[in-house]
């Protein structure tokens, strides 16, 4: 894909998803991911991503790593929760250090 239609394509889908509502069963991250996958011709998420609660970087991950990667679905997935791990780790370590930083300096 060239340059010019990979960024229509983007400022196409931020447009049309900035116009929609969030909704936990029609509308959410899931349903976004999906989008984007397909408008890149990817063929959207494999099945059963909108149902399991996963967050979009592991879901886009486990799409990549199992259609260009070539990895089985269960080395995708284990490796996607290994990376929500650390993410969620991070983030919660981050926030706490925020709020002692905060506290010292009396924000």
């Amino acid at each position: 894909m060239e340059s010019p239609q990979f960024w229509n394509k983007k400022k196409d889908l931020f447009q049309e998803w900035n116009k929609k509502m969030y909704d936990l069963s029609t509308c959410n991250c899931n349903h976004f991911a999906d989008a984007v996958l397909k408008a890149y011709g990817h063929g959207g998420l494999p099945g059963g991503y909108f149902s399991r609660g996963d967050h979009i970087d592991k879901q886009v991950w486990n799409t990549y790593s199992q259609r260009v990667l070539g990895l089985s679905p269960a080395d995708s997935d284990r490796i996607g929760k290994g990376w929500c791990k650390v993410r969620d780790d991070t983030s919660n370590g981050l926030a706490k250090a925020e709020k002692k930083i905060r506290k010292i300096v009396g924000l």
